[in-house]
């Protein structure tokens, strides 16, 4: 990720070794991320903690992504609700939410 810090669409769909990591690797060095595909992946709610430290991400596709809980819905509502991150116990540090205008959390974990 840092070797690419223009990067504004990554698509990991389907890549089952993607972790909670990799996705904060990419929120911290590519700023300019605009779509995150992370579907059919092993990710948790951590991941989703990451996620919303990225500006400017306008599109998620975190569908079946059997390993998160609706504990990341509301990490991503908590942060869209107050501008920013409200959630309790996340590390992020962003002052603004990110600008989504498209979610597709399909057969998330539980919901």
């Amino acid at each position: 990720a840092s070797c690419a810090p223009h990067l504004q669409v990554f698509n990991a769909s389907g890549v089952m070794r993607l972790t909670d990591r990799s996705v904060a690797a990419l929120a911290d060095s590519c700023k300019l991320l605009r779509s995150l595909c992370v579907c059919h992946t092993q990710i948790t709610d951590t991941a989703f903690e990451a996620m919303i430290r990225c500006a400017n991400l306008e599109r998620i596709d975190a569908s079946w992504c059997l390993r998160s809980t609706p504990k990341a819905l509301k990490i991503l509502a908590s942060a869209s609700s107050t501008g920013q991150d409200s959630y309790a116990g996340s590390p992020c540090d962003h002052q603004q939410a990110p600008p989504l205008c498209e979610l597709n959390l399909e057969h998330l974990g539980a919901i």
